[in-house]
Order: C-alpha cells, then sequence, then structure tokens
C-alpha cells in the first residue's frame, strides 16, 4: 500500500513539475509572441514607411520625368527655331545679295520700299538745304561783286582823274626840268653840253610818249584788279597805290619820265594832296606811304644822272 501511495504521490509531483514546466515554456512562448508581434508591428510601421518614400520617389521621379519631357520639347522647340533663323538668315544675305537687281526691277518688299523712301526724303531734304545754302552763298557772292565793280568804276574815275592832272602838271613843269638839267653841275663837260641839244630836241615827244604809256599803265592796273583783292574802298585805294608807287619808282629807269621825277616838291604835294587816291591812301595808313622829300630829291637827282 505504502508503495502505490509513493508511486502516486511520485506520479503527482512529476505531473506537478511537468505541469510547472509547461506553464513556463507556455509563459516563455507567449513572451516570445508577444516579442514577435511586437517586432511584427515595428515592421510593419517600417514597411508603411518605406511604402511612403517610395511613393514619394515614384512622385519625384514622375515629377522629374516630366520636366525632363519639358525640357526635352523645349530643347526640340528651341533646335527647330535656330534652324529657322539660320535659314531666314540665309534667305536675308540672298535678297542682301540681289537688292541692286531687285530696286533696278522694282521688286522690294513692304520693309525694304519703305526704307528706300526714307532715305530718299533724307537725300532730297539734305540735298534741298544744300540747294538753299549755295544759293544764298551765290547771291551774296553777286551782291559783292556788284558793290566791287561799283568801287572799282569809281576808283578807275579817280584814277583818270589823277592822271589828268599829273598830266596837266607833268606838261608845265618840262621847261622846268630841261632848265635844272642845263643848270646841273654834271653838265659842264663838253661831251655833255655837245649832246645836250640833240638830247632836248627829242625830249618832249620822248616826255609825251612816257606820259601816255603811264597812263596806260595806271588804267591797265586799274582793269586788272580782281574782287578778292578789293575788300573794302580803303582797301582798293590802298591796293592801287602800291600799284602806282611801285609803276612810278620803276619809272626812272625811263629817260623822260625820269625827268618828270624831278619836279618840285610844291607841285608835287599840291598833286598828290588834290589826288583821290592819296586822300584815300591817307584814309588807310598815311604815315606809312609818305615819301620824304629828301628821298624825293635824291630820287630825282640819282634820275637825272641816269638821264
Amino acid at each position: 500500500m505504502r508503495n502505490s501511495e509513493n508511486a502516486l504521490s511520485a506520479a503527482k509531483e512529476e505531473a506537478r513539475n511537468s505541469r510547472q514546466l509547461q506553464e513556463e515554456n507556455a509563459k516563455a512562448h507567449l513572451r516570445t509572441l508577444t516579442d514577435l508581434e511586437a517586432s511584427l508591428a515595428q515592421s510593419r510601421d517600417q514597411a508603411d514607411a518605406f511604402s511612403s518614400q517610395i511613393q514619394k520617389s515614384d512622385a519625384e521621379r514622375t515629377e522629374l520625368v516630366k520636366a525632363l519631357t519639358e525640357k526635352d520639347c523645349v530643347i526640340t522647340e528651341l533646335q527647330s527655331e535656330i534652324q529657322r533663323m539660320r535659314d531666314r538668315l540665309s534667305d536675308l544675305e540672298k535678297k542682301h545679295a540681289l537688292l541692286p537687281e531687285r530696286f533696278t526691277s522694282d521688286n522690294l518688299d513692304d520693309v525694304e520700299a519703305a526704307l528706300v523712301a526714307n532715305v530718299r526724303k533724307a537725300a532730297q531734304a539734305s540735298l534741298q538745304a544744300d540747294l538753299v545754302m549755295k544759293t544764298n552763298e551765290i547771291s551774296r557772292r553777286d551782291r559783292t561783286i556788284n558793290t566791287l565793280q561799283d568801287r572799282i568804276k569809281t576808283l578807275e574815275k579817280a584814277l583818270a582823274k589823277n592822271i589828268e592832272i599829273q598830266e596837266k602838271e607833268g606838261q608845265a613843269d618840262v621847261h622846268v626840268i630841261q632848265s635844272e638839267k642845263f643848270d646841273s653841275p654834271v653838265t659842264s663837260d663838253p661831251d655833255a653840253d655837245k649832246a645836250g641839244p640833240d638830247q632836248d630836241k627829242d625830249a618832249p615827244s620822248t616826255i609825251m610818249d612816257d606820259r601816255t604809256d603811264y597812263s596806260q599803265g595806271l588804267t591797265a592796273i586799274a582793269g586788272n584788279f580782281s574782287y578778292q583783292n578789293l575788300r573794302s574802298g580803303n582797301s582798293t585805294a590802298h591796293h592801287v597805290h602800291n600799284e602806282v608807287t611801285s609803276n612810278t619808282h620803276q619809272a626812272p629807269l625811263r629817260t623822260s619820265f625820269g625827268r618828270l621825277a624831278g619836279t618840285s616838291d610844291e607841285n608835287m604835294d599840291a598833286a598828290q594832296s588834290s589826288s583821290p587816291v592819296k586822300r584815300a591812301r591817307a584814309e588807310d595808313d598815311d604815315a606809312d606811304y609818305v615819301e620824304p622829300k629828301a628821298a624825293r630829291k635824291v630820287s630825282s637827282f640819282l634820275t637825272f644822272l641816269v638821264s
């Protein structure tokens, strides 16, 4: 009996231990299951996050693909526009090369025709302005020429009057010049006395010829002036006086006119003071052209020696 009780107790103890072991195993499995469920939930969360990231990446990729597609379209359009512009440039170059021919054949387009019309109007306006300016300049020069011609006529009248006065004074002083020559110490030479009468016979005609040449020379000087040398009335008289003075200084080389240069200082001063040319010269610059009396005396004496 006792053995059966012991065996029963041992069986109960073994069953109790086995039950405890099973409970512990069940708890361990439960804990493992709980951990697995938590891990599974975490994995699900991670999977959801990964799915969201994948969706986001897919959306970004889609947008990038769309942007690339749009850029490709823009690039294609730009390339087409560049090609069209190149073709247009080639056409314009060809039209530019043929522009003279098309202008001659009146085959211009609207833009070119408008440009040609504007250029033509501008050129016509410029030419008309130049024409008006040149016409005004020609009118001004014509008025200047007419004024200067009137001054030349006035000067010719003054010169003619001066020549007439000098001719009258030269005729009055011929005998004085001849008497001065005979009274000069230079003519005390016997040869000079012999040659004197013969020379005096021809003196009057020679003097008249020289006076005629001198008058013609003055008239030619007055007629040969150009309007470029005549800036004013005073400058005209000044220039003519220079011409007359230079001719007068060269005249002593001729024998008979050199005798006229030896006339008296009083008569010469009176003739010059009554001359219109002398008065015009005095208005311009009186001090520069008044010949000293001593210089005239020396010139007369040298002229007398030459003659």
